[in-house]
């Protein structure tokens, strides 16, 4: 039998898409299904995978080779973060030993024992932030306006407070430079919101390059147009003998650029991501442990954004059918704790599987680690306690024994759950140096666990 899988692989920033597919790759084109004992039990064999262009010439090839390389280097270096579409085949045989019989989608019999086929999975890296903006496809930009208003009330007051007055003192100035000192005031609303652990601001797809420059740059960058083509408005008060004023002027300009943004981004990438009928979401639990209850309420909508995206997306035939949301990161918690992970994400998707409609089956959970960095060790400065193994990010002694922050069983729901809060402190980790012979086995947790998940309707 032949199978094609189309896989979508998202996530918010630095949620490790990047090395998942890297890691990813390198197992299905070097080893197969070789030292993943989830497959074993199974009856199943995956021979090593074939690495192939996409055929969608709108999607560069994932680098792959040259994440591959820096992960060998001496130090090694992590893939750089996704900032665009890019995709590759892979197309290998599969062999199921203990297949049992079996209705296919046609309605025909499989029979009992063995059964082989060859698999081809498109991978499709895509940034995150591609989702956010999804939502604008049934806005207006008042509507649009109201709703990032008061986000930013809600979470950014102070920089609220100061982009209100920016529009207030626009009368009697030209409709360029209202802009320009809106855009200021909003860049640095967006900057506040990134500190606290933010996701959800938009434009999204369009403020990715301004998001790049400012972890690059120790002063707030001025964003450009093609950055921030838009920013929100309050609704408007005026009189109708007004209505030719510069603010509504103004007004007229943001609404044709955000109707642009809509036809010329939004509406095509949603046509795109149609051909994934898998979809897989990466989702950092322990940096939303770390920021605190803001952050926590803000990723929940941002998931419920990304499902609503898939909504959207959905058709009856073909489409969106499935999505996978998995908690990265794993081998950051101690080793007791890290089955916990998948209890605080099911809680935090709960609601927006509530909403789902249409023909997507609901959400499952996973929690894994891509390529594990770290060891469980039992003992630091003579005491005998759960800590773990590794290089701590920018330090050059290591690998060394550490505390780290266990991951409770459910979200905190206290005040002291903030941003900068000791309890839920988590430290992060510099890459080990990965074998430079090909057909090594690469550590990981759960990595098996995913890749199955995402074959097993294969099998």
């Amino acid at each position: 039998m032949r199978h094609n899988i189309h896989l979508g692989v998202t996530g918010l920033r630095q949620t490790g898409k990047t090395v998942f597919l890297t890691s990813l790759i390198y197992q299905l084109s070097e080893l197969g299904s070789k030292g993943l004992s989830r497959f074993e039990p199974s009856g199943v064999t995956l021979r090593a995978a074939t690495i192939e262009h996409s055929r969608d010439r709108d999607k560069e090839r994932f680098p792959y080779m040259g994440f591959l390389k820096g992960l060998r280097e001496k130090p090694p270096r992590w893939p750089a973060p996704t900032s665009r579409e890019s995709g590759l085949v892979l197309r290998f045989f599969y062999e199921n030993q203990g297949a049992r019989g079996k209705v296919d989608t046609v309605r025909n019999w499989v029979g009992l024992g063995k059964s082989q086929g060859t698999i081809a999975l498109h991978l499709h890296d895509y940034p995150g932030e591609y989702l956010l903006d999804a939502g604008m496809h049934d806005m207006t930009f008042e509507e649009w306006s109201s709703e990032t208003m008061d986000r930013m009330a809600n979470y950014c007051p102070d920089e609220a407070a100061e982009y209100r007055k920016a529009v207030e003192a626009a009368d009697n100035r030209a409709a360029a430079n209202i802009l320009r000192s809106l855009r200021t005031a909003y860049a640095r609303y967006a900057q506040a919101a990134r500190r606290q652990g933010l996701e959800f601001i938009q434009p999204a797809m369009t403020l990715i390059s301004w998001n790049e420059r400012c972890d690059s740059s120790d002063q707030l960058p001025e964003p450009t147009e093609d950055e921030l083509p838009f920013v929100p408005l309050p609704s408007s008060s005026d009189s109708e003998d007004e209505s030719d004023s510069e603010i509504e002027q103004l007004r007229k300009q943001l609404t044709a650029s955000f109707d642009k943004h809509k036809k010329r981004r939004v509406k095509p990438f949603l046509k795109r991501i149609r051909k994934c009928n898998n979809q897989l979401v990466l989702v950092d639990v322990l940096r939303i442990l770390q920021n605190g209850k803001h952050a926590y309420n803000d990723t929940r909508q941002c998931i419920a954004e990304i499902l609503r995206a898939y909504h959207t997306a959905w058709k009856p035939f073909g489409g969106i059918n499935r999505a996978l949301f998995a908690a990265t990161k794993a081998d950051h918690a101690t080793k007791n704790s890290r089955s916990n992970m998948s209890k605080l994400l099911d809680a935090l998707v709960t609601k927006a599987k509530g909403q789902l409609k249409g023909g997507i089956r609901t959400p499952e959970s996973e929690w894994f680690t891509s390529i594990r960095v770290t060891k469980d060790a039992k003992e630091r400065d003579g005491e005998k306690r759960e800590v773990l193994n590794g290089t701590v990010k920018g330090r050059a002694e290591g690998p060394l024994n550490y505390l780290c922050g266990k991951v409770p069983p459910e979200w905190p729901n206290d005040e002291n759950w903030v941003f900068g809060n000791p309890a839920y402190a988590f430290t992060e980790f510099e890459p080990t140096q990965l074998p430079t012979i090909d057909g090594s086995l690469w550590p990981h947790v759960n990595l098996d666990r995913v890749i199955w998940k995402i074959l097993e309707g294969c099998f």
